[in-house]
């Protein structure tokens, strides 16, 4: 032990030498501090003599390094003065997680519906700085474009309507010719005998409404099979004219941006193109499902089926019509003749002549009523041969006109129509 205490002064003396040798090769690696003019210069020699402190050494190692990370606790502090949180390394043979950007909501569709057009109409009706003529503009494209919601409303539903008429067009085509077999095996029906006035007549006048219906419905089918080609002409024409349509309609909007017209004013107009754009992108698929259901209807014969049935119908009805008022004529003629005959019976009873001669006047009333009558009956047969003749010369003109379209003028058919002349009635 004492020779330890003796020999610790020089051993101390050894470790200190050691450590300067140590620090002036380190101080010989460590780079130059002459270009930092916060710093100075230093040199070897001055770091060599330098007293070897604590200090010293802690002040050394706290200085940066190029290429190494800090190591000074002041500069990896948080804020608030606190070390930050390490991030903690991913497991073995994981790649680390990279945090992705959260995706862009999609803008919403600008609301265009019937509040929005009346809010506008009511900012447009109490805005200042619009003029009266502005105001007029603004409130007519505010109703184009409700008009264009209503248009393209129909035209979604007649996309989503023709599709399934269009699937059912086979089952319609069956059903329709049943009805035409049943309604040309229905037999004409025959007032009762012995039926009472009042009951003929009530009879006769229901006949004669289902009648009218009945015209009313064939007319409608007529007219479809006559605008049948020209509907198809005119989808044909919109369907070509639409994308140009629509091109200038954005066109509008494009230049609508910079327009200096006022607020509201601008939102009217663009309310109205907006509207007019929708209508137009919806009226391609609408008119192509109608096209399809009017190639299906044309090609199951479907309006010449329903064409065919209410002929029938019609037919069968004024059959009907005819044979009730012949008969209510009848009955009629026949109360005249025993009302006239009655009142000559009690004009002859009476013995006061005044009364006689009112009932000589009835009878001549009844006897009037009774001529009247016939010559009625007369005139309403004379009209039905009229008409029936004129229905042959309407077809006799159809067929001619039919004619003359495939063989056109000669010499033959000069005479065909010259022998058609002859045998029309003079109206005189």
């Amino acid at each position: 032990m004492s020779l330890f205490w003796k020999r610790r002064p020089t051993d101390l003396h050894g470790l200190r030498l050691i450590s300067l040798l140590v620090l002036a090769s380190l101080l010989t690696a460590w780079p130059s501090r002459g270009d930092d003019p916060a710093r100075g210069p230093l040199d070897d020699t001055s770091a060599v003599l330098a007293p070897v402190t604590t200090e010293f050494s802690l002040a050394q190692a706290a200085q940066p390094v190029p290429g190494l990370p800090s190591i000074n606790p002041t500069q990896n502090a948080s804020p608030e003065g606190q070390n930050a949180p390490a991030e903690e390394a991913p497991p073995m043979g994981e790649t680390p997680a990279t945090t992705t950007p959260p995706e862009e909501q999609p803008t919403a569709p600008l609301q265009i519906d019937a509040a929005r057009i009346s809010a506008v109409r009511s900012r447009v009706e109490s805005s200042m700085e619009l003029d009266e003529g502005q105001k007029q503009e603004a409130i007519g494209l505010l109703q184009n474009a409700s008009d264009a919601i209503a248009r393209t409303d129909a035209l979604k539903q007649n996309q989503r309507r023709y599709p399934e008429q269009t699937v059912e067009i086979d089952s319609l085509r069956q059903t329709l010719e049943a009805q035409l077999k049943d309604a040309q095996q229905q037999q004409v029906q025959r007032p009762p005998e012995d039926a009472p006035l009042t009951e003929l007549e009530l009879e006769e006048a229901n006949k004669r409404q289902e009648l009218v219906k009945a015209q009313a419905e064939l007319a409608e089918v007529e007219g479809k099979l006559a605008q049948r080609d020209e509907r198809k002409q005119t989808i044909r024409a919109r369907l070509q004219a639409n994308p140009r349509e629509l091109e200038e309609v954005n066109q509008k909007l494009a230049a609508l941006e910079q327009s200096t017209a006022p607020a509201v004013l601008k939102e009217a107009r663009q309310l109205s193109l907006l509207t007019e754009k929708r209508r137009l992108e919806a009226e391609p698929p609408a008119l192509q499902a109608e096209s399809a259901y009017i190639s299906a209807q044309e090609a199951a014969n479907v309006l010449q089926l329903q064409r065919q049935i209410w002929s029938a119908q019609v037919d069968k009805l004024q059959k009907e019509v005819a044979a009730w008022e012949r008969e209510i004529r009848s009955q009629q003629s026949s109360d005249a003749e025993n009302r006239a005959a009655a009142a000559l019976q009690q004009a002859n009873e009476q013995s006061s002549e005044a009364l006689r001669n009112i009932y000589r006047a009835n009878a001549d009333i009844a006897d009037q009523e009774v001529s009247i009558r016939q010559r009625t009956d007369n005139l309403l047969a004379k009209l039905k041969e009229i008409q029936e003749r004129q229905a042959r010369l309407k077809l006799d003109e159809e067929q001619i006109r039919a004619r003359a379209e495939k063989i056109g003028s000669s010499t033959a058919f000069g005479i065909r129509l010259r022998e058609q002349q002859k045998k029309i009635p003079n109206p005189r």
